[in-house]
Parts: C-alpha cells; sequence; structure tokens
C-alpha cells in the first residue's frame, strides 16, 4: 500500500483499521501524515470499536454507526449519515471477504459484539449461499505463539466466504500438481542416474 489514496483505497477494502494495523501495510512513508491529509479532506474519519481507536472511510460512518453503536466524530456530512440497509450484515460480509477461514468468535472480538450476535449473522450468509462451514486449521507457525487471536481460531466453528473457498482451493489443487510433478522428475532424475551406474 503506498500513499494517502492507497491507504484510502485499502480502508474501503478492509474496513477500520488501528494505527498499527495501516503501518505494518505501508510500503513506504508516514501513515500518521497519510491519515491527517485523509481526515482534513473529510476521507476518514477516527472512532472506537472494541474499545480500540481506529480509522475508517467516511463512506463506513452510517455503517458503523447503525451496526455496532459506534460513537462518530462531529461534522460528517448528511449524505453519508444516511440510515444504513442491513450494515451488520454488510460488516461481517466485508470481514468474510477479506478473511481466510474465521470463527464466529475471532469476528465478534473484531466488532466488539457478542458471539450469538455474529452467529445470526453468519447462519444468514449461510442461507444465502454466501459463506461455508469448513475445516480450516490455524497457522503452523502461530501454533508455537498461541496469541489471544490462535485460541479464539482454536474455540468454535470455522467459516469461510465462498469466492475465497474457491481460491484456497485452486491454490491448494495447484499445490499439489506442483508437487507431484516435482515427485515424478525427481524419481526419473534417480533412475536416469541408476541407469548410468549399470551403464559404466
Amino acid at each position: 500500500m503506498k500513499g494517502a489514496e492507497g491507504l484510502a483505497d485499502l480502508l474501503r477494502e478492509l474496513g477500520p483499521l488501528s494505527s498499527s494495523e495501516i503501518a505494518r501495510r505501508l510500503e513506504s512513508g508516514d501513515p500518521d501524515d497519510y491519515l491527517a491529509q485523509l481526515a482534513a479532506a473529510a476521507r476518514v474519519i477516527p472512532l472506537r470499536i472494541a474499545n480500540e481507536l481506529r480509522w475508517a472511510g467516511i463512506e463506513d460512518a452510517a455503517r458503523l454507526r447503525d451496526g455496532l453503536g459506534a460513537t462518530l466524530p462531529p461534522g460528517i456530512p448528511s449524505v453519508f449519515l444516511q440510515p444504513a440497509k442491513a450494515p451488520l450484515g454488510e460488516l461481517i460480509s466485508r470481514y468474510a471477504r477479506t478473511h481466510g477461514p474465521f470463527t464466529p468468535a475471532q469476528a465478534a472480538a473484531r466488532f466488539g459484539l457478542g458471539v450469538a450476535v455474529v452467529d445470526e449473522q453468519l447462519e444468514r450468509l449461510r442461507d444465502q449461499g454466501r459463506i461455508l462451514p469448513c475445516n480450516g486449521t490455524p497457522d503452523p507457525e502461530a501454533q508455537g505463539r498461541k496469541t489471544e487471536e490462535d485460541l479464539l481460531f482454536d474455540a468454535g466453528r470455522r467459516w469461510v466466504w465462498d469466492d475465497v473457498f474457491r481460491r484456497l482451493r485452486r491454490r491448494s489443487l495447484q499445490a499439489a500438481r506442483e508437487a507431484t510433478l516435482t515427485g515424478a522428475a525427481d524419481g526419473i532424475g534417480t533412475a536416469g542416474a541408476g541407469a548410468s551406474r549399470l551403464a559404466d
């Protein structure tokens, strides 16, 4: 992610992020400077979600107010304050679209919601054919650390967005094909070396 425009695009794509989350995604430059530029242009807003200060695109103002009960800063143009349609469903849909397999507890912690509230939204998305239950596993590298996020993943049913599942499946099949081809090439190479030794 580069520059103020890249940051604005990132917030639209991923939703509200903390300053540290923004900094981790920034390729160069000062995130505070970019946030100041966007805030001065009334394109981003600061607000608290799940007891954490985050930055959101101003287009999300009504959605965050109506879906999470977030307190908005003053001065937001009225065009961005019109009541949002299905705001919580939209927020959880975006979370699912931009994450791999996750549990309701992870999504609930992200938004400062109860797990039962998130479960209800996920069931609706499943009924619409937009999300699937799955048997995902945590990142193997995380097993030695066991952060709070890992523990939330370990507890509960996993869900994955339909398109995310398709992408993960394609990658898995591609990796399996490459492994098969590599194994076959290694076998041919070994057989060839053996034949050469016999000929000698």
